[in-house]
């Protein structure tokens, strides 16, 4: 009995060290895994816009515009998190730290609250009991209860942590005006027993005593002129110990001293956009100014601060709008503490060129931010004019990748083109350029196309140029419709035959009323609306157009999707088809918002119900996500791109950027970059193993290493997956699997391996 234990243990740890050698054997780039697991989702959000603070023990916690991070003293680290942490929305309104029982909480723009503790989080929805919408102001934890302000008044919740954290309504203060009738409060403050209201009318209060009603708006003390505070709005109150501080505009911050107000030193001419007080420390902001009163009155600047406040050490931590979370030690020296991500949440467009990710922020001077290696890159307008040695840059709308000169083109509003080498080298070319023949700097699109770029050229003719970089020679193209004058967007198709898409609403016009195809060679122009029968269009009003892997064009509109099956004939055959699923005209009546095609031919459609993953002839759906199934910040999609490399699909929403890691990527020729990961494949992995770098639509077989055949797969376009399971659907054993590829017609073929641990 002992010795068949000892026997199995043996043969155990014989198997696992097996394992282990293979491990540590696998070539590196098996190891140089994707950036993030196939089916799952990380967020790219903006933390520059900083607006909320909340301090604990050995935390920092910052609310920005889309995003919450916090900084560990301990290690100096930053760390975010989101919905996939289990958050349930983004855009805070406000938050509030209570030490005792760890508790944070959250509160939405939305009004929805999530209570953080102990690795639980507790979620309400804050009831509506008025036809009025109400909106969160400021929230404040005392003994586990969560006083939450509103335009409404105040709203009482209890929080129980003990097991699973529940939330539910306590009471309810809605009709506090001097008459009764619903008031907007602003802040909450608690003191002495007593609970402190910044309101429409001024600062109220009112006891905590279980004997007061605190519903009935006759039982609130009323703060005015007779006790030393003007009678006016009042939107910041705070107390530390006994101390009581309301914040009034363009005086000063005053203090509550035996029933009188006092204007303190801390007098201001601005309006005020913070007041927090600690137990040693008062911290107020207005304009760009933050002050400081301990001992004495320091006064900092930041550029945009938003909220200030003072630690036990008295270390300044400041949420600024424009450069994220700053700590300002003693002697007035200032770091920025931020996690990597774009310049802002509000962004034109994403597009994906050579190999990395462009965000170009919606900004009336050029700004843009580049993702690469897991890494963010921003350049902010300061930067881009230093380098280009101009004192300002137009908003840049578009861009994309030439090889043959190894740059980077930018179409700017205003501007020209931006030429840009990927590291610190700009230069501009404008309609004033010598060999250019830019009839304008209003440039609207680029695109590269056989190792040449076309540039479309707004309100002007001639308005299509193209650019050979390596004859340094440029041409111009002058459609004869009017409607080509005005090109916001650009695909081409076979035999050099540019596609525009053109609108008269300005150059960055996001949709357009007319789709123009051009026959350079021949110099004719046609407009699509003109020639097609307008039923099988997808409405009056086109939001995005594509090419995809057979050379068909889609295009979206404000009713739907459509495409052109013969795109190169259509001078000869012009004819759209729209799509039919479920037995109707898919997004029949619906905006469909923008189209992206990944490496399987699949077609992504954004629209304001989410996004959607359709097979190549978009009969079949394969996915839909929304915020209610997914991380995604919001259900109104803007834009849609995919790195063909990776297959992640980076989805542009109307409150910033997420990503998803797709099944498929684009197909290659051969099998020279082939990586299977994770591998070794962990006992509590539950997603795919992801199979890249292959050959255009190849067929997989994973066999065990004596050959019995496990799962057969087919890649979608450069990728497959596996489940890890076998073809009964069970988890395959500890072991390794070989991994056999091979191209439709056997000429290309590879062999790897994956590990597999339970």
């Amino acid at each position: 009995m002992g010795s068949g234990y000892g026997d199995r243990n043996w043969q155990k740890w014989a198997e696992i060290v097996c394992l282990l050698l293979f491990v540590l054997c696998i070539s590196h780039h098996l190891f140089a895994q994707a950036d993030i697991p196939i089916g799952t989702w990380r967020t790219h959000f903006s933390y520059q816009q900083a607006s909320h603070l909340q301090l604990a023990e050995e935390k920092v916690y910052c609310a920005a515009q889309n995003g919450l991070f916090y900084y560990e003293k301990s290690d100096n680290s930053l760390n975010v998190l989101t919905k996939s942490d289990g958050l349930s929305d983004v855009g805070i309104a406000d938050m509030s730290y209570q030490e005792e029982g760890d508790l944070l909480l959250l509160a939405y723009k939305s009004n929805l609250i999530d209570v953080l503790s102990a690795g639980q989080i507790g979620r309400f929805g804050l009831l509506n009991e008025s036809e009025r919408t109400e909106q969160i102001n400021d929230v404040l934890l005392r003994n586990n209860l969560a006083y939450v302000a509103t335009n409404l008044g105040v709203r009482v919740l209890e929080i129980d942590n003990e097991n699973d954290i529940t939330i539910n309504i306590r009471e309810s203060y809605t009709r506090l005006s001097i008459i009764g009738d619903p008031l907007p409060v602003y802040d909450i403050s608690i003191a002495r027993d007593s609970i402190y209201l910044a309101t429409a009318e001024g600062v109220i209060s009112n006891a905590l005593a279980v004997n007061v009603n605190r519903q009935d708006f006759a039982s609130w003390k009323r703060y005015g002129p007779d006790e030393g505070l003007p009678l006016v709005s009042i939107r910041y109150i705070e107390q530390n110990g006994e101390n009581v501080y309301a914040a009034v505009d363009n005086e000063g911050v005053y203090t509550l001293k035996n029933g009188q107000w006092i204007l303190s030193d801390l007098l201001v001419n601005n309006a005020f956009s913070s007041l927090r007080a600690t137990s040693q420390s008062v911290a107020a902001v207005a304009g760009d100014q933050i002050y400081v009163v301990t001992d004495e009155l320091a006064v900092f600047n930041t550029p945009q601060p938003a909220e200030a406040v003072v630690d036990a050490e008295g270390v300044v931590w400041v949420a600024d709008e424009e450069r994220g979370l700053i700590r300002i030690n003693s002697s007035g020296q200032q770091e920025i503490l931020l996690p990597e991500g774009p310049l802002g949440d509000d962004i034109y467009s994403i597009h994906y060129a050579g190999e990395k990710i462009f965000s170009l922020l919606n900004s009336p001077e050029a700004a843009f931010s580049t993702f690469q290696a897991d890494q963010w890159n921003n350049y902010d307008p300061a930067r881009i004019e230093a380098y280009i040695d101009q004192s300002s840059v137009a908003s840049l709308i578009d861009v994309d990748y030439l090889p043959a000169g190894q740059s980077y083109y930018f179409a700017s509003a205003g501007s020209g083109l931006i030429r840009w080498d990927g590291n610190e080298a700009f230069d501009v070319i404008s309609s004033q350029t010598g060999e250019s023949t830019l009839a304008n700097d209003n440039i609207s699109s680029v695109l590269v196309e056989n190792n040449n770029l076309w540039v479309t050229n707004y309100n002007v003719t001639p308005s299509l140029h193209l650019y050979d970089v390596e004859e340094s020679n440029w041409q111009a193209f002058a459609p004869v419709s009017v409607e080509s004058r005005f090109p916001v967007e650009m695909v081409l198709t076979v035999n050099d035959m540019p596609w525009l898409l053109s609108s008269q609403q300005g150059v960055k016009a996001l949709s357009g009323a007319n789709i123009i195809a051009y026959d350079v060679q021949e110099d004719e122009s046609l407009s699509i609306r003109s020639v097609i029968d307008r039923a099988s269009l997808p409405g009056d009003l086109f939001t995005d157009i594509v090419e995809d892997r057979e050379g068909q064009i889609w295009l979206a509109g404000n009713e739907g999707v459509a495409y052109f099956p013969a795109p190169r004939d259509i001078f000869a055959f012009p004819n759209a088809v729209k799509p039919i699923f479920e037995n109707q005209f898919l997004f029949f009546g619906d905006a469909v918002t923008s189209l992206a095609v990944d490496g399987g031919n699949r077609k992504w459609m954004g629209s304001r119900d989410g996004i959607w993953l359709f097979s190549e002839t978009a009969e079949e759906l394969i996915a839909h996500f929304t915020t209610a199934n997914s991380p995604l910040p919001s259900d109104n999609i803007l834009d849609i791109t995919i790195n063909d490399n990776s297959g992640e699909v980076f989805i542009l929403t109307d409150k910033g950027l997420i990503s998803y890691r797709g099944t498929s990527t684009e197909g290659k020729e051969t099998h020279a970059t082939v990586k299977i990961f994770p591998n070794p494949v962990p006992a509590d992995f539950t997603g795919y193993v992801g199979i890249e770098g292959l050959v255009t639509d190849a067929n997989i077989k994973i066999t065990t290493i004596t050959g019995t055949l496990v799962k057969e797969l087919m890649a979608e376009g450069g990728t497959a997956v596996w489940d890890i399971k076998d073809y009964n659907g069970s988890r395959v054993g500890t072991g390794v699997y070989l991994v056999f590829s091979a191209s439709a017609d056997g000429s290309q073929t590879f062999v790897g391996k994956v590990a597999v641990i339970n």
